[in-house]
């Protein structure tokens, strides 16, 4: 009776997503010629393709004014080898490739969502709920954003150990190299030598789209400026209301000499902070646990992941889905006590609730609107701690439940 109550649960609330939370998303996605953050990616592989740069952001904007849908796109930003993942791309149009990804992007939220339940054993009415839930889930499918890629390539990485995952993730977006830091932690070196050899490889075969000049630049000149805030001539000021990140807390307290750079004092206040945490995190993971402990690991470092680099959008918090699975399976097998629940829950509500409605709340009650339009950063921080805590609640391999 318990498991037919269940399957009815998990039918209603993929109903309401597939019925209700989709058509109007994808109404927005067709409506948009201009593509939105997809655009950057759809012109890049196509300059790459035909032998030329794709981190010249005008000759992109050139392109995408040739064809007649906007004048300027934002720079790319990503490792040469993520265009490898957008070839598919090249013979459609921007608008038609940009709706294709957003239905790609529903099916690899269902990849993410068979490794989450396969890896880490959390119900699928929890999973159910959290998607329903999760503002950024359908956010980053809309502005066309490849997180969930990403994420799927992280947890194929995570669930399997297998370094290969982790070195494609880690040369579509920079960020998941932090999950290379807890295998270090463990020793599990031949994790971390998979990652290596895997990130050398697709570097090679990335020569294919961008010459060896061009990834140097990238790797020597424009990398190195995101920790500043300079990506690469993105004109979004740092402290844009939308951006959650640790550096934008700092940036807010001691703003910089322009709205795309970090001052000196928010840069080291910024690295500190982050660097702390990546020391605390890697010595309380240098005891191996069980699967579910293993994975709440992950979601700790996972929320750093989300919070360190100088922008965090709402787009970014679809990474949470990790921690937010594991946090609903240490709950179901008891590895957190109930009191904690209400506040794993409102740090759950502030990362997920979207951000539209957070400013309608904010225009009514003015005397939160700090509070709410950070309560996202400060959401992913306590989802962190509570993995961490979960995590350090968990035995470890040889002593199973």
């Amino acid at each position: 009776m318990i498991k037919r109550w269940r399957m009815i649960v998990v039918v209603v609330l993929a109903c309401v997503y597939a019925l209700c939370q989709v058509p109007p998303v994808w109404k927005k996605v067709v409506d948009a010629s201009g593509g939105r953050d997809y655009a950057t990616y759809h012109y890049a592989v196509a300059q790459a393709v035909s032998g030329g740069d794709p981190y010249a952001t005008s000759v992109l904007s050139k392109r995408a004014s040739v064809d007649g849908y906007r004048h300027r796109v934002h720079p790319f930003l990503y490792p040469p080898p993520f265009l490898l993942s957008m070839l598919w791309a090249v013979p459609f149009s921007m608008p038609v490739a940009y709706q294709l990804f957003f239905w790609l992007n529903q099916v690899m939220l269902i990849g993410v969502l068979f490794c989450l339940r396969r890896w880490i054993g959390v119900s699928t009415v929890a999973l159910g709920a959290i998607v329903v839930s999760c503002g950024p889930i359908l956010e980053t499918a809309k502005m066309g954003q490849a997180n969930l890629f990403v994420l799927l390539l992280v947890c194929m990485g995570l669930w399997r150990s297998r370094g290969a995952w982790i070195a494609a993730a880690v040369m579509s977006k920079m960020s998941p190299a932090l999950f290379v830091a807890m295998w270090m932690s463990q020793r599990r070196y031949r994790q971390v030598a998979s990652t290596v050899l895997g990130v050398s490889v697709l570097s090679i075969l990335a020569l294919l789209l961008v010459g060896a000049a061009d990834q140097w630049r990238f790797y020597t000149q424009i990398l190195p400026g995101f920790s500043t805030g300079q990506y690469h001539g993105l004109t979004v000021p740092i402290s844009i209301p939308g951006n959650h990140s640790i550096p934008d807390l700092f940036d807010q307290l001691w703003p910089g000499v322009d709205a795309h750079t970090l001052s000196e004092r928010s840069r080291i206040a910024a690295s500190t902070m982050t660097l702390s945490s990546l020391g605390v995190l890697m010595w309380f993971s240098r005891t191996r646990r069980d699967v579910l402990g293993q994975a709440c690991l992950a979601g700790a470092f996972t929320a750093l992941m989300v919070l360190a680099p100088v922008y965090t959008f709402e787009h970014h918090l679809v990474f949470m889905l990790l921690p937010s699975a594991a946090l609903a399976a240490s709950f179901e097998k008891r590895r957190l006590p109930r009191w904690s629940m209400p506040l794993v829950a409102a740090s759950y509500v502030g990362v997920a609730c979207p951000l539209g409605w957070l400013r309608l709340v904010s225009r009514e009650v003015p005397w939160a609107h700090w509070w709410l339009q950070e309560s996202k950063c400060f959401g992913t921080m306590a989802l962190g701690v509570f993995c961490l805590w979960a995590a350090l609640r968990s035995p470890s391999p040889s002593r199973q439940d």
